[in-house]
This record gives C-alpha cells, sequence and structure tokens, in this order.
C-alpha cells in the first residue's frame, strides 16, 4: 500500500497558486471541489463542432477563482481530457491589453506555454517564430485577425478545443471598445468556437448588462459556511501531516467559528487561519489570534492598497472606516471629495472588487467586499474606540458560538453512529468533553465509547490505547453491556429527530421512551419543549408539570414552564409564583425586568436589565434568554426603552450584535440588517432578529 503524500506547511499558496506542481494542485484543491467538478463535467459534454457555453465565475477576493482556473488548467491537461481540450491559461493582471490584437497574441502565447509544458518544443518555438511575425503589423485590424486565424489554424492541427481560463474578465474587456466586444462575441458564439472560463471580483449590473455577457453562466463563489471551513482546515491537518491537530481544533470551536465570522469565510484567509492555529493555538485571547492575522496580511494588503491613486485611497479608507455601509453621502462627508469624482472611484473600486454594492438603486450602500481587509484596516488605522469596539465584538461572538456547533456536529454523528469507525469515534470524543456539563453530553460521550467497545468486540486494552480515550473515562460496567438501555435509546432518537425538524418522529419516540426510562422526567421535559414549539401550549403545560412533579430539582422544566405561563398562555400570575418558588432563578434579573413589563413599570424593569448587564461577562456563553427577553420586551412596546438603556450604558457597542437586532426587529426590518450593519456584526444579528421574531410569532 503506498505511503500517503504529505505536503510540506509552506507550500500552501495563498497568493501564487500558480507555484504549486500538478500533483500538489490536485491534492490542496478541495473548498471549490463541487464547482470544479460540475464544470469539467459540462466543458466535456461540449460536442466538437457544438456552439460553447461559456462560464463567468463572480465571487469576491480571496474566495479561490484563481485557484479554481488553475485547477481546470491542470485537469485539462490530463490524460482524459488532452487529446480534445487545450487549457490556455494567462497572468491574473493582463495589464498590457488594450487591443483586440494583443488579446489573442496572449492567448498564443498561453497556447505555446502549453505545448512546451506537454514536452513539444519544437511546436513552442515555431509558434514563438509566428507570434514575432505578427507583432510586426502595423494594421490594428489586420493584426487582430491574422492573430486569431492563427490561433484557429493551430488548435484545429492539434484536433483540440481552447478553452481560455481568464482572471479578472471585466477588467480585461473594459479596455476595450465596444466594437471590439461586439467582434469576440460573434467569434466566440459560432461552432467550434473557443470555450471561456473567466473570473470577476463582482458582477456590475450595467456591465453584465451588455449584449457581451449573453453567452455566460454565471457560478457564483459565495463565502464558506462554517461547516465547510471545519471541512477544509481538518482536511489541510491531514495532507501536511498534523498530528493531534483535531483534538486541538474541536476543543476549540467556539473560537475558530468566531474567527470564521470575523475573517468573513474567505478561503484564502482561513489557509492563513490553519498555518496559524498549526504554529500556535495554545492562548484562549481571540483578538491576539486577529493580530496574528494582521501581521500576516499587513505587507499584501499594505502594497495593495499603495497601489491606488491618492483620491481613491481616500474613498476605500472611508468605507473601511466606516465599517457600517456607507451611501454616496457619507463618503462624500468623510473624504469632502465632490459627488461626481467619488462616484468615479466606487465604480473602479466595485469593478475592482475591493468593494460591493448593497441594496437598491436608489438606497444603495457601499462596504469592503474582502471583509478581513476591513478588519485588518481597522486594526491598524482605526480609532482606539474602533479598536475596543472590535474587542467586544470577538468577545461577543466567542460567546455566541461557544458549544453551539460542537452540540450540532456530535447531534449528527449520534444518528449516525453505527457507521463511525475508530478513527472519527477518536476525534468526537474530544469534541464530547469540549460540553463539559451540559445536558445530554454525558449520554453522548457514554455512546461514544459504547460504539467504540462495539467495535473492538470487548477488547478493554485496544479501547484504552486507542487516540482519543481517556481511561478514567471508562465505565467498566460497559465492556459487560456493548449498548444502551432500549429506552434510553429511543430517548437519544426522539432528541436527535427534535434537532433535525422531524417532529412528528420525535414526539413519537418521546412517547415510546416513557414507559421504561429511567429518568422520565428529562423525557417529559423534551416532549414538552417539542409541543411548545409545535403551538400545543396546553399540552406543553402538561408536559412540563408532569416533569416537575417527578423531579422537582429539575429547573429546566420551572423555567420553561415560566415562560410559556408568561409569553403564550397569557398567565403572567401562575408564571410569576412559579418563579418566586424557584430559588435557582430568583435572582435571575432579566425575568425580573420582563415581569415589570407586565406590569407596565419600564423604571423597575430598566433596573433589572441594567443589572443583567453589569453582571454578564462578554465572553461567556450567550444563553439564549438574552433574545428571548429582549423579544418579549419589544412585544409589549418597548423596543425604543431598550435601545436607549443600551446606548446609555455603552452596551450597544458592548453587546453590538444584540444590539442592532432590537433595532431590526422594533423597525421591524430585515433589511436594514442586510444593508446598514457591518458584515462581522450581520450574520450573528441576523440570527438573534431570527429567534426573537420566531418567539415572537405565533405557531
Amino acid at each position: 500500500m503506498a505511503e500517503p503524500i504529505i505536503i510540506p506547511l509552506q507550500r500552501l499558496s495563498v497568493f501564487m497558486p500558480h507555484r504549486l506542481s500538478d500533483v500538489e494542485m490536485r491534492l490542496l484543491f478541495i473548498a471549490r471541489k463541487p464547482l470544479f467538478e460540475r464544470l469539467m463535467q459540462r466543458i466535456n459534454q461540449e460536442q466538437p463542432d457544438s456552439i460553447p457555453q461559456h462560464y463567468l465565475l463572480v465571487g469576491v477576493r480571496g474566495m479561490g477563482k484563481t485557484m479554481l482556473l488553475r485547477r481546470l488548467a491542470v485537469e485539462l491537461s490530463d490524460a482524459a481530457y488532452k487529446d480534445k481540450f487545450v487549457g490556455l491559461s494567462f497572468p491574473e493582471e493582463q495589464y498590457n491589453i488594450d487591443r483586440l490584437s494583443k488579446f489573442w497574441l496572449n492567448a498564443l502565447d498561453a497556447l505555446a506555454n502549453a505545448l512546451q509544458k506537454e514536452g513539444d518544443e519544437a511546436a513552442a518555438k515555431q509558434l514563438d517564430k509566428e507570434i514575432e511575425q505578427l507583432e510586426a503589423i502595423k494594421i490594428e485590424d489586420k493584426k487582430s485577425e491574422a492573430s486569431y486565424q492563427l490561433l484557429v489554424a493551430r488548435c484545429q492541427a492539434l484536433g483540440r478545443r481552447p478553452v481560455f481560463l481568464l482572471d479578472n474578465l471585466n477588467l480585461i474587456f473594459d479596455r476595450l471598445t465596444e466594437v471590439e466586444h461586439s467582434l469576440i462575441r460573434s467569434l466566440i458564439t459560432t461552432n467550434n468556437a473557443p470555450i471561456f472560463v473567466g473570473a470577476s471580483a463582482d458582477l456590475v449590473k450595467d456591465d453584465y448588462q451588455a449584449p457581451f455577457y449573453d453567452a455566460f453562466d454565471v457560478e457564483y463563489l459565495p463565502k464558506l459556511d462554517f461547516k465547510q471551513t471545519l471541512s477544509l482546515i481538518v482536511y489541510l491537518a491531514d495532507i501536511t501531516g498534523q498530528a493531534d491537530f483535531k483534538n486541538i481544533l474541536y476543543q476549540n470551536l467556539a473560537r475558530l467559528e468566531a474567527l470564521h465570522q470575523l475573517t468573513g469565510g474567505n478561503v484564502r484567509t482561513l489557509i492563513l487561519l490553519f498555518r496559524l492555529i498549526v504554529k500556535d493555538f495554545t492562548t484562549s485571547d481571540i483578538y491576539q489570534d486577529l493580530e496574528s492575522l494582521v501581521d500576516d496580511m499587513t505587507p499584501i494588503y499594505k502594497a495593495q492598497f499603495e497601489e491606488f491613486p491618492p483620491q481613491t485611497q481616500l474613498v476605500l479608507d472611508a468605507i473601511a472606516l466606516l465599517w457600517d455601509p456607507c451611501n454616496l453621502d457619507a463618503i462624500r462627508e468623510f473624504t469632502n471629495l465632490e459627488t461626481g469624482k467619488i462616484s468615479a472611484h466606487l465604480d473602479r473600486l466595485q469593478k475592482a472588487g475591493w468593494i460591493q454594492k448593497l441594496g437598491s438603486r436608489k438606497k444603495s450602500t457601499y462596504e469592503i467586499s474582502e471583509r478581513f481587509f476591513n478588519v485588518w484596516y481597522l486594526m491598524r488605522r482605526g480609532s482606539r474606540r474602533q479598536g475596543r469596539d472590535l474587542q467586544w465584538l470577538t468577545q461577543f461572538l466567542q460567546g455566541w458560538f461557544n458549544k453551539q456547533e460542537i452540540r450540532q456536529i456530535l447531534n449528527n454523528q449520534i444518528g449516525n453512529l453505527d457507521n463511525l469507525g475508530e478513527n472519527e469515534l477518536a476525534y468526537y470524543l474530544p469534541m464530547s468533553r469540549a460540553l463539559g456539563r451540559e445536558k445530554g453530553s454525558k449520554l453522548i460521550k457514554t455512546k461514544l465509547y459504547k460504539r467504540l467497545i462495539e467495535i473492538f468486540d470487548g477488547d478493554e486494552q485496544k479501547v484504552k490505547d486507542c487516540m482519543g480515550v481517556k481511561p478514567e473515562e471508562i465505565n467498566d460496567k460497559w465492556f459487560e453491556e456493548h449498548r444502551i438501555e432500549k429506552a434510553e435509546l429511543k430517548f437519544v432518537e426522539a432528541c436527535i429527530a427534535y434537532a433535525n425538524g422531524r417532529f412528528q418522529d420525535a414526539e413519537k419516540l418521546y412517547i415510546e421512551a416513557l414507559p421504561n426510562s429511567c429518568r422520565p422526567h428529562l423525557v417529559w421535559y423534551s416532549l414538552g419543549r417539542l409541543l411548545e414549539k409545535l403551538g400545543r401550549y396546553q399540552e406543553a403545560k402538561k408536559a412540563y408539570l408532569n416533569s416537575i412533579e417527578l423531579d422537582e430539582s429539575y429547573t429546566y422544566s420551572k423555567l420553561s414552564l415560566i415562560y410559556l405561563y408568561r409569553d403564550k398562555l397569557n398567565d403572567v400570575a401562575s408564571a410569576k409564583i412559579l418563579f418566586i418558588k424557584t430559588k435557582d432563578f430568583h435572582e435571575n434579573y432579566l425575568h425580573e425586568a420582563i415581569f415589570a413589563l407586565y406590569e407596565q413599570n419600564w423604571g423597575i424593569s430598566a433596573g433589572y436589565w441594567e443589572r443583567a448587564f453589569d453582571k454578564m461577562k462578554i465572553e461567556d456563553k450567550l444563553e439564549n434568554d438574552l433574545p428571548l427577553s429582549a423579544a418579549v420586551a419589544i412585544k409589549l412596546g418597548y423596543g425604543q426603552n431598550l435601545m436607549a438603556l443600551l446606548e446609555a450604558t455603552d452596551h450597544h457597542r458592548k453587546l453590538r450584535p444584540f444590539y442592532e437586532a432590537i433595532k431590526a426587529l422594533t423597525l421591524n426590518s430585515e433589511d436594514y440588517l442586510r444593508t446598514q450593519v457591518a458584515a462581522e456584526v450581520r450574520e450573528v444579528a441576523l440570527a438573534m432578529y431570527a429567534y426573537m421574531k420566531k418567539y415572537n410569532d405565533v405557531p
């Protein structure tokens, strides 16, 4: 069996994918693999004499467009395709193109490079001579026509169709005239024409409406979500031979997700983040992580920024420092430039992929497209106040993401436990430890261990020698059992069905688990939550009461019943009585604040809100009762009061995503979050907004 190929860490290319070998490119290309496979399938389906389909890849800077074009070039040179196609790769920036003849001459150069790489030196040298002869032609139209005809003739002689792989396509064709656009369009929409795969950092609507782009299918490269980010980082660890990496990673998932949020799901930045994790992920200060990434990116970002003319730098500086999406008036006030000049700079920056436009034409706002550049700029150039805001945001995000992602991943895998092998279990065990003493964490860990025991057929030594195992966590009785009690298994299956939205299955499984469960109070509580979610409030009330009757010390049932009485059944008196009896929650200031609002006493409520904020540590896990309490306050008509209180106590900065969610719900405007709030704040604020809105809505 062949040894796995390990790629040295320093070979991970961030800005220069062209320096990677074909083998390295195949191994390292993972983030956009589904899109790559789809494009290759469609290209390969082109018949020899067809009018080809062309493709435009659209994604902000750092989303993997250049890497995707390079991967297509590598694949097209493979034996399976090289008899049909020849990939023509171009420099990322083709600054010399100011007329059509130069475009075709560059294509001939790309063909010569492809032939040379394949080992056909004679054909490459012959083509070089012919290119020299073409360059001597003085009349532009003749030079352009002759260059294109030579390209067609050489490709026909090879029996291979050219596939143009063009980075920054919009910038290339911006330099050509409308007549030249029409000519290219007529050439690439004929039988047996070259296939164009272009990439652009932005799709400027006015440009895209031009007839030239009619022949293109647009494929968007969105930001990576957290699941994709996690998969990418784990994959990079595997192919670079990072031993024990996953154990470190899975115990820092909240921190990683906060960093994912702050880096914008950007493929390029995530590779740098991976290097950081490998180098040093032992401290718990997420702001230090950001500072390390800023140091890594400074030479590149600084050089790119300084390439712009001074006035363009002024406009970019304004957008970055304003942070939230800003309109033309805000930029004018910040820069003191004339509106016409600002518009010209905005157009240039948008076409270059540095900024993107949000909202409608009349109410459009602008923001930096590569979000980590904005974070970098704030940390390098922002005021002390902005630096503090960013620190508070990092703490808030880590608290918000704390354990949520771990729980989701483990819930998904527990349902697939019988298919998990030794290696997967060895990595999920550290994740289960990260949940600490959370409800259900012990049961999850038990199931993981029992599956491991089952795999090794009860061999105690093999289990204890397995990576990720802590012998002191193993109960000797498990080796005699091999399986969880049937009723407990039903309960776990019910919880998984609930988490995955299969509510009918979950209800059936909860009921089946009740007769033989050793913890029926927990089953009744879970059933109550399900029934409440379905809007069956009276049934939910009975379930919570049954849970409390079986175990009065289980405060989750009491707390849920308080919420149900107060916010869904309009029985505030019963909620207050139960709250007073429940000593564990008697000092819960958020409850006191909401009860005061039901009594229409904002003064008393405000005092309790302030105490709740003062007691709260931003970096701690943020429980759902914070947005839930805000949702009730808004429903009762106190949204503006709560916003004013947050502003007066500076918590609109310390808890900014929470504040913005309150503002959006008070305004009843999701669009406010999407077009007027910084992207780093926006996603979590949208999640809070959706949670609060759903809580206030009647199922």
